[in-house]
């Protein structure tokens, strides 16, 4: 166990050296929130019951659950392809184990840096801080739901040692985890029959669930 630990630490603080993609997808991050809290703020559904602000928390929550999340579906897809695979199994380490805690490693880096830009970013925009039960429970959950989607995406790439190219099926996952976890908009406003539908699916536990927390607290 100590060497998937040694490969977490390694990714960890290697992300510090790749510091122009950390600034793009920050930069990414903090548009996307702002954007989409302003398209709240002039939309029909500003009037309902929940705060403007806490929208635009809700939205930083679930994008952080995105944006931090690396492409490991597409490492364990090139492996395949190119035919690395062979040369990583013969290693005395397990091949997926290795690249799940690589990719952790930059999953763990990634989320705390886009937290706290977030963070700065949502205080001064709303003013408003969301009090700190609700905060340590909805990054928790974030913590814990990025690190799950990151073992599906793991999943998806397996596939590729049938079909070589998995691109279509990650599309298909994440197209659908938009939609149906609530990326952009909480569930409680969906139609009945697709909050039932979001409800069976993964994707409401892993993305509105976490979020659900800046809106309606629930311990």
């Amino acid at each position: 166990m100590k060497k998937y630990l040694y490969i977490f630490l390694y990714n960890f603080f290697r992300q510090k050296t790749n510091q122009k993609d950390i600034i793009i997808r920050a930069s990414f991050y903090l548009v996307l929130i702002y954007i989409f809290s302003c398209l709240w703020e002039i939309s029909p559904l500003a009037s309902k019951s929940i705060e403007g602000w806490r929208i635009t928390w809700y939205i930083a929550i679930t994008e952080l659950i995105i944006l931090s999340n690396p492409i490991i579906y597409f490492d364990i897809e090139s492996d395949v392809r190119s035919g690395d695979i062979a040369y990583h199994l013969s290693r005395p380490i397990h091949y997926l184990w290795m690249r799940i805690f690589e990719n952790l490693g930059a999953y763990g880096f990634r989320f705390i840096f886009l937290f706290v830009v977030g963070f700065l970013f949502c205080v001064v925009t709303t003013k408003t801080v969301l009090p700190w039960e609700e905060m340590l429970v909805s990054i928790s959950l974030a913590f814990f739901s990025g690190s799950i989607f990151l073992l599906w995406h793991a999943l998806i790439g397996l596939s590729a040692f049938t079909l070589q190219d998995c691109t279509p099926i990650f599309w298909l996952w994440q197209r659908s985890s938009f939609l149906l976890g609530g990326l952009l908009l909480p569930l409680d406003f969906y139609p009945e029959y697709l909050q039932k539908i979001a409800q069976w699916t993964p994707f409401a536990s892993l993305l509105y669930c976490p979020a659900k927390q800046a809106i309606i607290f629930s311990p």
